[in-house]
């Protein structure tokens, strides 16, 4: 492991401070550290606030470089930061791109054998941990075992920073998938800056992450979702559309490196195995593949020996692959927000990169099917106008990334001239329909009939 000096500023009274040294200091960790000559983007705006010791909530696109506007206060002010984590898959691959870095990180999970774990909050607990950063899962974060630790460092003035990645998700699972995501507001007691960080946020997501999070007075640094090397297109589908993706992919993509992504996960393999069949090397992910099963076909697909990765959205969140040329989703994402998160995943090393929707409108009612699942009441109302302003994107004549910056809040009117309706010269496919509505209209007589309500 290289050393690496890592220039720490405090004020008079032992508090982080910013000052023109600081200004060097963060530079040179930037330089020395992650070998960047400069800041892009919102990142040292970021940095300064947090460095300021204030509470900041950073909406930051895929690729903007998040890491170092938590990273680099951490390392400047010392101590050890806190960075909740919201997978096992993703901990570790940021805790190995730190390590990577020459730093000093370790995380907990469930899996983590008892004697390490013993030595590792032993060497929390002292007066001077070795450590720069501690991942941990949202369950790990809230338990009272953790927040004992917590509470000993911050005595100590060992607790540099609280970071909440991925912090969506707390309007995503805090309400039923995963109620730790909803408890993790208790950690906003401690007396160190708390950051949220995501790559999507609506207005009134952003509302609820701050109010979930015990959080009202924190700074808001927001960057435009708008990523100008990505292009968005939406094409009919016809019947189940994988023999469409699959020319597309011939025709375009050929050994280049993509992700479709899936409702089902039957969809996976079936969409793998055609791909397969036309010569296209692919693989597949779902949530109930076996373990090892996940990492072979994640590892495939990652060091390039399969191209093209089939998968539910169980597969994507903060992966970190560069040379993603392509993300096409072969039935309607759930929502806007996890589109977003979904086609962030292509281009992220600044290269020209499409992205795909396969729509038809029957595909509203496999979601419709999951959405009436769920108990009656403002959550399922949520999710069914967040399928709707889905579907709306995909019918409405207007720039595709236009509608997307006015659905998170950007004020703007000005179009892409990159996406399909845009190129297209807004021209809209038209069908004629007129035996539809017949249909349509004798329908709604004969359920009047039956239900005069």
């Amino acid at each position: 492991m290289q050393e690496i000096t890592i220039p720490t500023v405090f004020g008079s009274d032992g508090d982080p401070c910013i000052n023109e040294a600081g200004d060097d200091c963060k530079l040179q960790v930037l330089t020395s550290i992650f070998n960047h000559t400069s800041f892009r983007g919102k990142q040292e705006e970021a940095i300064n606030v947090i460095l300021e010791g204030k509470n900041c909530l950073l909406v930051l696109p895929t690729g903007a470089g998040k890491t170092i506007c938590f990273a680099i206060p951490a390392l400047i002010t010392g101590g050890v930061a806190i960075v909740v984590c919201p997978l096992l898959s993703l901990m570790l691959d940021q805790v190995n791109r730190l390590r990577a870095k020459g730093l000093n990180v370790c995380y907990i999970s469930s899996d983590l054998p008892s004697a390490e774990r013993d030595v590792l909050i032993h060497n929390l607990l002292l007066d001077s941990p070795p450590y720069n950063f501690l991942f941990v899962t949202p369950e790990s974060a809230t338990s009272p075992e953790m927040e004992g630790i917590f509470s000993t460092m911050e005595l100590k003035k060992t607790l540099s920073i609280i970071v909440i990645d991925e912090c969506h998700c707390i309007d995503m699972w805090g309400f039923d998938f995963r109620p730790a995501y909803g408890n993790l507001g208790h950690l906003s007691s401690f007396k160190c800056p708390l950051v949220a960080m995501t790559g999507t946020c609506t207005t009134r997501t952003q509302e609820v992450i701050l109010a979930s999070l015990n959080i009202s007075d924190a700074t808001i640094v927001r960057q435009s979702c708008d990523r100008k090397n990505l292009s968005l297109h939406v094409k009919s589908k016809k019947a189940d559309g994988k023999d469409q993706v699959a020319q597309l992919i011939l025709d375009e993509y050929n050994g280049q490196c993509g992700i479709v992504y899936c409702l089902q996960r039957s969809d996976t393999t079936d969409m793998a195995y055609v791909l397969q069949s036309k010569g296209v090397n692919a693989t597949y992910y779902h949530g109930a593949l076996d373990p090892y099963k996940k990492r072979d076909n994640f590892q495939a697909w990652q060091e390039g020996k399969a191209s093209v990765m089939c998968a539910t959205v169980a597969f994507g969140m903060g992966i970190d692959k560069p040379d993603v040329r392509f993300v096409i989703h072969l039935s309607i994402p759930k929502s806007l927000e996890c589109y977003a998160q979904e086609f962030g995943r292509a281009g992220r090393d600044g290269e020209l990169s499409q992205c795909f929707i396969f729509f038809r409108f029957e595909d509203r009612t496999k979601h419709l099917h999951m959405i009436s699942s769920l108990p009656e009441g403002d959550h399922r109302s949520l999710k069914l106008a967040e399928l709707n302003d889905v579907v709306k994107m995909c019918l409405k004549p207007e720039c595709r990334k236009l509608q997307l910056k006015k659905y998170f809040g950007e004020v703007s009117n000005d179009v892409c001239r990159s996406c399909d309706f845009c190129l297209d010269g807004a021209c809209i496919e038209k069908t004629e329909a007129n035996l539809q509505a017949v249909e349509v209209l004798n329908c709604l007589q004969s359920m009047i009939h039956v239900h005069p309500k």
